[in-house]
């Protein structure tokens, strides 16, 4: 009888599997024959969604293993297809330890790719920019969220309850660069642990297997189910 149930835990266990191994898998094969992508390509695939996209996006990495190449793909490609603020966090603090070499990445990268293309942007890492073809890049961890609420607990202390506003709320926890319209989630794992809980009140979730092995054609799937969302705030 025992045989039986591990059996039968096993066929859900790979049932459930399945899906994002396939994914993966597919990714992979497309990643090594489609080759380095050009800003052109990106831009020509992006070009009908270019009223839809996203403002401000946040990618959310719950899987231990980190690819920063792949990561770095995420950031550029979002930028060259014109999304203006990009953040990245990780459940396990790994991107905001190592936000040197990530930054490292983008750049050797950026400077390859811009060569052949004729557009320039440029990515801002941390501050906004006024300008029109930059892309702001903001990295956090996992204590970014319960920091800024302690702090603005605090902050908040003085005032009677009745006083305070929503407006309050968001002066205290205002980031560097505004609220994402969409988090994209990859791993398995479908939680948020701490990232930005006041923040992400009104955005839009997609989630994604896996953030390895990615495909500019995952990327652009993510932002088509954005573009098609209707955003009635609770209405």
């Amino acid at each position: 009888m025992a045989l039986f149930w591990s059996l039968v835990l096993w066929v859900v266990h790979t049932l459930f599997r399945f899906p994002s191994v396939l994914s993966s898998g597919v990714n992979r094969v497309r990643r090594h024959t489609q080759g380095q992508i050009s800003y052109t390509t990106v831009e020509a695939k992006f070009a009908p969604l270019r009223e839809q996209l996203p403002g401000s996006v946040c990618f959310a990495i719950n899987e231990d293993a980190l690819s920063y190449a792949d990561l770095c793909k995420l950031v550029l490609w979002s930028a060259a297809a014109g999304v203006r603020f990009i953040t990245v966090w990780d459940y396990r603090g790994q991107l905001k330890t190592n936000e040197t070499l990530l930054l490292e990445y983008i750049q050797r990268t950026h400077t390859q790719l811009s060569q052949s293309h004729d557009r320039k942007f440029c990515i801002v890492s941390g501050v906004v920019s006024g300008e029109d073809d930059a892309s702001t890049l903001q990295v956090l961890g996992p204590d970014s969220g319960r920091s800024s609420i302690v702090k603005a607990t605090i902050a908040l202390s003085t005032k009677n309850c009745s006083e305070i506003t929503v407006d309050d709320l968001d002066q205290q926890l205002k980031l560097a660069t505004p609220d994402p319209q969409l988090v994209v989630l990859f791993g398995e794992n479908e939680c948020l642990y701490s990232l930005l809980p006041w923040q992400l009140r009104l955005s839009e979730i997609v989630n994604v297997p896996t953030h390895r092995h990615l495909c500019l054609q995952t990327l652009h799937q993510a932002y088509h189910k954005f573009s098609k969302c209707q955003q009635r705030f609770g209405k």
